[in-house]
Formats: structure tokens, sequence, C-alpha cells
């Protein structure tokens, strides 16, 4: 019977290698060299090149302003200034296309303009939940147009799985039969992983015979554009304002850097129209604001939890010293070291107690949302989400950076004038609700709109 498993085993393992290699998304060569353009908008075109993540947003924005949706010029080397099309264009939009044109729409507002790199940031749903959806509608573009498909096919997987439990079952029952307790074991173990790798992979994609197609005829594009297929072009997104639509397929095949970061956003700062201008606020981790030790606990309850820590030390040391006796000055340097610990601890709570007396505990404030976003906080045994709104009062330099709930993040937007109420000395939104903007930005725009 070990000699029928072994051979069942091997000729599984076979199929399954041949399955995965049969499957591998390998990259075609570069097709003939031509700067035709085929018909696959640049943001497809960025998820056949395996781009989508990085490129396949601002390679849209390029495409959008090539085709005349919105004006682009240059404010200063590098940076570029987005304005709204005063005229409704001719052409069909796809969904992730007017997701994109949507949130310029809305970033733009009543002034009519935003910095490019404005738009690499204030997401109205929020970063993550934005660029989901984005990708989630460019692959189903792509797989409408039989471009991509599934990496495993359930035609694959399921044969594969069907012949796979006779096998376990044959070498389970061979393992029993000589007592061998440790492969049995990792045989059940096994199973599981395997189906489980096969779920992972199966929810993969790779591209079809006809993507592949297009694929080499796009690469033969950027050769044909920059030289070869590594090198890179230096073009500005300043061309695509001029209707170069060539621009945003050599951004969607990661050859035109330089226009890609003109949509990106600057680090740590964010752009804000609050006051009816736009300009760049900083923001930190949440907490962070102009005294970084205002989320420390209020004075007299900071106080109390380092005096009863002390308290309960020096407890520790007196039984120590009581059980040693003459061989206490021994153990000194060892209680020393914990000691001087504590006395720094010490001494900087008493420093960040008192600076979080001098602050009001209740703050009230207009201003605009810059961003939202959420951060996951796990463990062995659960995970918590916490939700943040970046918030500029346009009075300073930093944004508020808040912890809030769940319905309140879910009823704010990137670019709402709010009127918030917080507690200053832990960071948290108490209330937020919207407020009357008097600045030129407070024409009301419905996201989702299209210009024209």
């Amino acid at each position: 019977m070990s000699g029928v498993a072994v051979f069942a085993s091997c000729a599984w393992l076979s199929l399954l290698a041949t399955a995965l290699l049969g499957t591998l998304p390998w990259r075609p060569p570069a097709g003939r060299r031509s700067l035709a353009l085929r018909g696959e908008r640049p943001a497809v075109v960025s998820l056949l090149a395996g781009r989508l993540s990085s490129d396949g947003y601002p390679a849209t924005l390029l495409d959008l302003a090539a085709r005349g949706w919105f004006a682009i010029t240059e404010a200063e080397p590098g940076r570029v200034t987005c304005r709204i099309a005063d005229r409704a264009q001719d052409g069909d939009l796809a969904e992730y296309e007017r997701r994109v044109l949507s949130h310029l729409v809305f970033r733009a507002g009543g002034l009519g303009s935003v910095p490019g790199a404005a738009l690499g940031s204030g997401f109205e749903l929020g970063d993550q939940e934005f660029h989901e959806l984005f990708e989630a509608e460019v692959l189903a573009d792509a797989v409408g147009l039989g471009l991509v498909r599934r990496r495993l096919s359930l035609g694959i997987v399921v044969p594969l799985v069907l012949a796979g439990l006779p096998v376990a079952a044959l070498a389970l029952a061979a393992e029993h039969r000589h007592g061998l307790v440790l492969p049995a074991v990792g045989t059940l173990l096994g199973v599981p992983v395997i189906m489980g790798a096969f779920a992972t992979l199966g929810g993969r994609i790779k591209r079809t015979p006809a993507g592949n197609t297009a694929l080499a005829e796009w690469l033969g594009f950027r050769v044909a554009l920059t030289g070869s297929r590594s090198r890179r072009a230096t073009a500005p997104a300043l061309l695509a304002g001029n209707g170069d639509a060539a621009i945003g397929y050599a951004a969607a095949l990661g050859a035109a850097p330089a226009a890609v970061a003109a949509f990106a956003a600057a680090g740590q700062l964010l752009w804000s129209s609050y006051g009816g201008g736009w300009h760049q606020v900083s923001i930190g981790r949440p907490g962070d604001t102009d005294e970084p030790d205002e989320s420390r606990l209020p004075g007299p309850v900071a106080v109390g939890l380092v005096l009863l820590g002390l308290l309960i030390l020096a407890l520790l040391v007196a039984a120590m010293f009581s059980g040693l006796g003459l061989v206490a000055p021994l153990v000194v340097p060892l209680v020393a070291i914990p000691v001087c610990s504590w006395l720094f601890f010490l001494r900087r709570g008493f420093r960040s107690s008192a600076r979080a007396e001098r602050l009001p505990p209740i703050a009230e404030f207009d201003g605009q949302i810059v961003k939202k976003w959420t951060a996951e906080v796990r463990d062995e045994e659960s995970s918590e989400t916490y939700y943040y709104l970046a918030i500029d009062d346009g009075e300073r330099e930093r944004a508020w950076v808040l912890c809030t709930d769940r319905r309140d993040y879910s009823g704010s937007r990137a670019g709402m004038v709010v009127r918030v109420r917080a507690d200053r000395r832990r960071n948290r939104v108490i209330a937020v609700s919207p407020a009357p903007d008097t600045s030129p930005r407070a024409r009301p725009v419905t996201p989702g709109c299209i210009p024209g």
C-alpha cells in the first residue's frame, strides 16, 4: 500500500506543479515598435503591465486632461494646476474615469481649480476606500474586454481537489498501517493548507492570450517612445494639457515618472482650500500637534498613577532588603537601575501632566476636512479599527488629527467644512457637524457630478 500511496502522491504533486507553472502570468516580449495607440484605456494598460496600484490613477488623470475634460497649466516647474473645463466634452466615461473626474470636481469646489498635488489625497471616501473601488472598476473593465481572468479557474481547481482527496486518504492509510504518527499529522494539516493556497491563487488574475497580445503591443509602444524597454521619458504632465494622449499611456507603463509625480501627495503635507485659497498644512501622527504632550492624561490622573507605581516599587525594594540582611549592599546596583528609571518616568509624568493642565479641556473650531483614514491594530486574539480625521482650521500650519467613531467618520467627507468640538487632551472628536462656509469655496458641490 505504501508504494501505491507514494506513486499517487507524486503523480498528484506533478499535476499541481504543472497547473501552477502553466498559469503563471508570464510577461510577453515587446512587440513591433509603433507609436499607434490601441483602444484600451490607460488604467487598463497599467493593470496589464502590473502597475495599476502605482500608476493607474495618475495615468487616468493625464488621459482625461488630454481628452479635454480639464485643463492643465504649469504653476512652476514640476507643479501643475488643474482647471475644470468650461464646456462639456464628447465621449463616454468608464466608471473609474467618472470617479476620478468627480474627485477633481469635488476638490476644486467653488475655486474652479486645484493643484495637481492636491489630487493625490483628500478622497471623500478615504484614501484606501477610493483606491480599492477604483482598482475594482478597472479590473471589471479588463475582464469585460477579455484581457484578464482568474489565474486558477474552477475547471482547474475542482479536478485537482477531487483527485487530491483519494491521494490524501491513501497516504493516511499507509501512514496509519506503519504507525507513522508525525507524517499522518502532516498530511492532515497539509490538506487545508493546500486548499487555502488554491483559494488564494484562484482569486488572483492573469492575462488571457488577448491580454498578452495587447501588452506586447503596448510594450512595443514604450520601446518606440523611449528607445528601450527600461528607459524612461522625461515628459512632464503639461503635455497632457496640450492634448498629447501618449503621455497617459507612457505613465501607465511606468515610462513617465515626472508626469506621475505631478499628481502625487507631498508626503505629510496636505492641500487645503479653507479660507478661499489653496495652501498646504502639515500632518503628523494622531496626537501630534504644536504641543507634543497634549494628548497625555489630565494632571491629577497622571500624577496618581505615577505615585501609585512608585509606592509599589518602594514596597518591593523594602521587602528585598528586609530579607537579605548583610547581603543587601550587593544588590544595590541591581535595585538602583529600576529606581532611577522610575524616577525618570516620574519626572516625565509630572511635566506631561503640567502641560495637560495648561490646555483647555475642550476645543471648538471650524475647519475643512483635508484627509480621512483608518488604522487597524491587531493582536493575537482580536483587532480594532480606529478612525481618523485631519482638519485644517485655517490658523495653524499643522492640521488637527483627531480620532473619531465610525458613525462620524462615515458621515464626513474630505473637503467638507465642519464645526468640531473636541477633547483636546485626548485628541478625540466629541461632536462634528457641517458648518456654513463663508469663503469663496462655499458653492455646494455634489460628489459624483461631472463638469459641463
